[in-house]
């Protein structure tokens, strides 16, 4: 397993090192420019909270100590999913950030629509199907290795954007939930917890099917996100009046506090 700890490892390096992550590095560029992907991250955060629930769902053997700790993974993961610290019931971080972007205001739904299902996002779209296929094929400690991949990814992605967004919110002063701190901090309590899972995750015996299935699966999970990362790069590419985004008529920059409307 300790083998397969370290492939993690090896592909959160190859995943910072793809072109969102330059591009998000890029001070040529300014930071709302940089983060301008925002409002594509409303499908492919909210079709996880899907995911685990789904999990919950299906879970059947409550007493199997794998099985136990991808429940407890799930349901911390619909905690940060449907409350985010220090924002009002029914809000969660995505649904704060959006607003922070001038997005919460009234739209047509055939606009929303028409931007979620857009050309822009279809890779989107099927990071969520293409996931869970890969838990529900999986062996439990295969789910497991998925879990962890997924984890050290968004590690990665909070900790990469986070310089860009401490530099918008000392331009604009609009504070930035889901890229911001709180959000942050959340994904570091959520990673200390699980951090005993991955102690016990490394003791875990693998015979050499399982050695491999786990190795697969780890570079399975990370071809995907970075095709959903490329995906959301082509948008930041892509002339504003040109993407999928101007279905909703607003423009993706940070509205200042006061200038809502």
């Amino acid at each position: 397993m300790h083998e397969v700890l370290a492939e993690i490892g090896a592909w959160r390096s190859r995943y910072l090192d793809g072109p969102l992550f330059s591009y998000l590095a890029d001070e040529q560029r300014t930071p709302a420019d940089r983060l301008r992907f925002a409002p594509y991250l409303a499908f492919f955060s909210l079709s996880f909270r899907d995911l685990h629930l789904r999990i919950l769902e299906e879970s059947s053997a409550p007493e199997d100590p794998i099985e136990r700790w991808l429940v407890r993974n799930s349901r911390e993961e619909l905690r940060h999913l449907s409350l985010g610290r220090n924002l009002g019931p029914g809000d969660n971080f995505l649904f704060a950030e959006l607003a922070a972007w001038g997005l919460d205001r009234a739209v047509d739904v055939r606009s929303v629509l028409q931007f979620l299902w857009g050309e822009d996002t279809r890779l989107t779209r099927r990071v969520f199907g293409d996931i869970y296929h890969l838990y529900r094929s999986a062996s439990p400690v295969g789910r497991v290795v998925i879990v962890q991949a997924m984890e050290t990814s968004s590690g990665a992605f909070f900790i990469a954007v986070r310089p860009v967004v401490e530099a918008l919110e000392r331009q604009t002063g609009v504070t930035h939930p889901w890229f911001g701190q709180g959000h942050l901090e959340a994904e570091t309590e959520h990673a200390l917890l699980l951090e005993g899972g991955q102690a016990w995750m490394a003791s875990l015996p693998l015979d050499d099917s399982g050695r491999q299935e786990a190795l697969r699966l780890v570079g399975d999970v990370y071809r995907i996100l970075m095709a959903w990362t490329d995906e959301m790069l082509a948008c930041l590419e892509r002339p504003p009046e040109r993407s999928d985004l101007a279905w909703l008529g607003l423009p993706a920059r940070p509205v200042p506090e006061g200038a809502g409307g």
